[in-house]
């Protein structure tokens, strides 16, 4: 395991109709000890104080698509970069994307590296940070259904809320008062777990471990186990997996290679029209399978950080001496619902660079 994506997610948030109702979110958080930066000519700002949340607000407000008869956006974002004060090498965002008039999704997500920073020991108190926040973040936006899990753990759709399915119980999940109406209180107040409330507006939260990250394997299959059965005795077969058992990541030491890598992807250069061009020369026919695996993360790691300057503003474009087929995969797995913002291409270059 290179790293691990720890996501905070609501989808159909009652409360959010408009860009401006994202920023008593952003408060919460900032009161919560989290990180802002705001994009500002073509640099990051920390937000220091509340007062200047608004324009972060409007500034990194992105309208894709406005409906013509009326002339109100029906597809927009909301996105910046966002992590706890004592993780300040965490790469974080929170993200609110209006998808269309009737469906939305929030997401604050971590990118946790465990391969070259060995981040490890922030796994456990992001997770809380998440579970401390999510009541406040649930009061404003009054989602119908959300939860705290790795991201590639809980694939609900804004279609499955829709249509109010229950398809994962997650680390921490919050149901809406449309959910707890069609699942019944009784039904959720009795999941196995550690924790479950009532929430003001009639929804409810319930939370499997007081700990996201545990040691006992045994233990945690157990818990997954009673979870799935209680729902299965109910009718609902749902998937489970959490709380995590996180294995110990090893590296392979190629620490010259990882501090060029490093070097060169700290190079931004901004054009006149504000476009931002990231480029990279990386020997690509000559690395050790272990390097092409650092130089594939690495890249993952500034497309992700790019993509979130970009879409506050302006143009990114990666350049590259090469693109093997691997690193085009990556790029289109990173960038590709990104085209407007965002582009790569491979370009000649005389340079010859050897870390």
């Amino acid at each position: 395991m290179l790293d691990l994506s720890l996501d905070l997610t609501f989808y159909q948030c009652r409360g959010i109709t408009a860009h401006d109702d994202v920023k008593p979110l952003v408060e919460a958080m900032f009161d919560a000890g989290f990180v802002i930066e705001q994009l500002v000519d073509g640099r990051m700002r920390r937000i220091n104080q509340r007062e200047h949340i608004e324009a972060l607000v409007k500034g990194h407000y992105l309208v894709d698509h406005v409906e013509r008869k009326t002339n109100t956006p029906t597809r927009w974002t909301t996105l910046f970069k966002a992590h706890p004060r004592a993780m300040p090498d965490l790469i974080g965002s929170f993200e609110f994307l209006q998808i269309n008039p009737r469906d939305n999704r929030l997401r604050l997500s971590a990118l946790v590296d465990f391969e070259f920073t060995n981040q490890h020991g922030y796994v456990e108190p992001y997770a809380q940070h998440l579970k401390r926040l999510i009541v406040a973040l649930y009061s404003h936006a009054q989602p119908e259904l959300g939860w705290i899990d790795r991201a590639d753990r809980n694939t609900t759709t804004e279609t499955d809320v829709r249509k109010q399915r229950l398809l994962t119980l997650s680390w921490v999940n919050v149901f809406g008062p449309s959910y707890v109406a069609h699942y019944g209180e009784g039904f959720l107040q009795g999941l196995p777990g550690c924790c479950t409330e009532r929430l003001l507006d009639g929804g409810m939260l319930h939370q499997l471990s007081e700990r996201f990250t545990v040691t006992d394997q045994r233990a945690a299959r157990a818990l997954r186990s009673q979870v799935k059965n209680y729902c299965m005795a109910q009718g609902l077969k749902v998937k489970c997996h959490a709380p995590y058992v996180l294995p110990e990541a090893e590296s392979d030491g190629s620490m010259d290679f990882e501090a060029y890598l490093d070097q060169a992807l700290g190079v931004t250069l901004i054009l006149d029209d504000g476009t931002r061009v990231k480029p990279l020369f990386v020997d690509w026919a000559n690395l050790t399978p272990g390097e092409r695996e650092i130089a594939l993360h690495k890249i993952s790691q500034a497309a992700m950080t790019e993509v979130q300057l970009g879409a506050s503003g302006g143009r990114v474009r990666f350049e590259f001496n090469d693109l093997p087929d691997d690193l085009e995969r990556l790029l289109l797995s990173h960038l590709g619902q990104n085209g407007a913002l965002v582009a790569w291409a491979k370009i000649k270059s005389e340079q010859s660079v050897s870390p």
